[in-house]
């Protein structure tokens, strides 16, 4: 496999798993209803989107 393809995977891989994170927050926070943590958690993941 070419080098810079590996690169652009790896890459790929870690901007999912920092997407992630914020996401799982969003959804406990959806859970228990609150809404002030699920909008946070959502600009998170838009920023974190953004930088991918």
């Amino acid at each position: 496999m070419i080098a810079k393809t590996t690169g652009n995977l790896i890459g790929a891989n870690v901007a999912m798993d920092e997407i992630r994170t914020p996401m799982k927050v969003f959804k406990e926070a959806r859970a228990r209803g609150d809404t002030a943590t699920m909008k946070r958690a959502m600009g998170y993941v838009e920023a974190f989107n953004e930088d991918a």
